[in-house]
């Protein structure tokens, strides 16, 4: 049997992700050895460094499928998105009068099962609450009976539900709202989150939002040993199968990359950060920009070029601008590194030209850093002092020093354009620098600034 035959189940096991092998072996009860082989092989396999899938051709193929179909139909049947899809669809029958025998019976048979700590059991309650009327005004009262049994014994649950729901709005906005009050504001919440993660009688909705606020509040405040504690409890929720679906489950690699990034660990940061872009979603671009930012950290430039190409990103269809310029931003910059001055230099010049305007609404100095660098580099001088003049950008930045917002990188930028354009001398090039700041921080931003300003002194 040819390796290109195993196509199927090699493709789908390079992207499993760990937690999701780890549930599978927990509930893997096949006495075949072969089947045995094979799921020791993946697990095996997803644990190195480099994955590199090459199955056993000996074994009979007809088994390999049959364990690709065990596989995807185990975590079809705990793929809480799967479910809320299901809930939608049969909300949406209900409303339109258009219920089915077998949705009837699909729903009386989901009621036996759904539990009030299930991810989606709000969402669940509520279109039984729909249906109750469904069934009552058409008298089928047999039915009516059954769902109106659950309603009425888990109505408390339901109204805590929401009540914590309702309140999570309050909590996201002192959280992640900007300002000295609401900094103070967004501490008070986290006992109460922390409370609602671990109630085992919370929906799962509930509880995984309350993590990820937590999560924000520890990062806010960087309190790197109680966000390892979470993340070492979500960790136990997705290896048991809990709150299980590979949007959710990126985030938390996500989570343990910022983590390691914190904790200045870059080689784990960086595992986990591949992790984290192993499912393409709509955040997929943010974990992208996190793990380019570790990989710039530890100076490997040209891996984390390598994951900003590979990356399925067209700017016509984003929404989100603040990573859009940071993605563009780590791009100029990572092609800066590896010498590629002319196009770092096009790809800002172009981007400046179409999105000057959310430029500056949203991440202004990140963007004209790297591309500053990249014009540094290519020895455009006149272009730096035209941005630097027309924009104000060493005005701008300057206004933001005070609150330790940025360096002044763009500041030491236009004083060395001056300086190769022959506009300042040496000496007032000199005396600018040392009013700037110390320059010890400089190997980190897009050029050596450190010898570019030794030299020119």
């Amino acid at each position: 049997m040819s390796k290109q035959k195993l196509k199927k189940i090699t493709e789908y096991c390079e992207q499993l992700l760990p937690h999701e092998i780890i549930y599978l072996n927990s509930h893997f009860k096949s006495e075949d050895e072969d089947r045995k082989q094979i799921l020791n092989h993946i697990r095996d396999s997803l644990y190195k460094d480099q994955i590199n899938f090459e199955f056993d051709t000996s074994i009979d193929k007809r088994k390999y499928s049959k364990f690709l179909s065990w596989m995807q139909s185990e975590l079809h049947k705990i793929d809480i998105d799967i479910q809320l899809n299901w809930i939608n669809s049969s909300l949406r029958g209900i409303l339109l009068d258009n219920v089915p025998s077998e949705l009837d019976q699909s729903i009386l048979k989901v009621l036996k099962k759904v539990k009030v700590s299930d991810y989606y059991f709000m969402y669940f309650y509520e279109m039984l609450l729909q249906y109750r009327h469904y069934l009552l005004i058409r008298m089928r009262y047999q039915v009516y009976q059954k769902v109106n049994d659950y309603i009425e014994k888990n109505q408390y649950d339901y109204k805590r539900t929401r009540l914590v729901f309702e309140q999570l709005h309050q909590a996201t906005n002192d959280i992640i709202g900007t300002g000295e009050a609401k900094r103070n504001e967004a501490i008070q919440w986290s006992k109460w989150l922390l409370e609602n993660f671990r109630n085992e009688r919370l929906d799962g909705l509930n509880r995984h939002m309350s993590a990820i606020r937590y999560i924000f509040i520890c990062l806010r405040y960087h309190a790197l040993e109680e966000l390892e504690v979470v993340l070492n409890e979500l960790d136990k929720f997705f290896s048991n199968g809990q709150n299980y679906t590979r949007r959710l489950l990126v985030n938390y690699y996500d989570n343990m990359l910022v983590l390691y990034d914190q904790k200045e660990c870059y080689e784990k940061a960086r595992k986990y950060g591949y992790l984290s872009i192993k499912y393409d979603h709509p955040d997929a671009i943010i974990y992208r920009n996190n793990l380019v930012n570790v990989l710039i950290k530890m100076k490997r430039f040209g891996e984390a070029l390598s994951v900003i190409e590979s990356a399925n990103f067209k700017l016509k269809n984003t929404h989100n601008f603040h990573s859009a310029i940071g993605f563009i931003s780590n791009h100029i910059r990572c092609l800066t590194k590896v010498e590629k001055y002319n196009e770092a230099v096009i790809k800002g010049r172009v981007f400046m030209q179409a999105y000057i305007n959310q430029i500056f609404k949203y991440r202004w100095h990140r963007f004209f850093a790297a591309y500053h660098g990249a014009l540094l580099s290519e020895k455009c001088y006149t272009e730096i002092i035209r941005n630097t003049e027309k924009h104000e950008l060493h005005l701008r930045e300057k206004e933001n020093i005070s609150q330790k917002k940025y360096k002044l990188i763009l500041n030491i930028y236009y004083q060395i354009a001056l300086l190769k354009t022959g506009q300042i001398s040496q000496e007032v090039f000199k005396r600018s620098i040392e009013a700037l700041q110390d320059t010890d921080d400089l190997r980190n931003y897009d050029v050596q600034l450190q010898n570019i300003v030794e030299n020119a002194n």
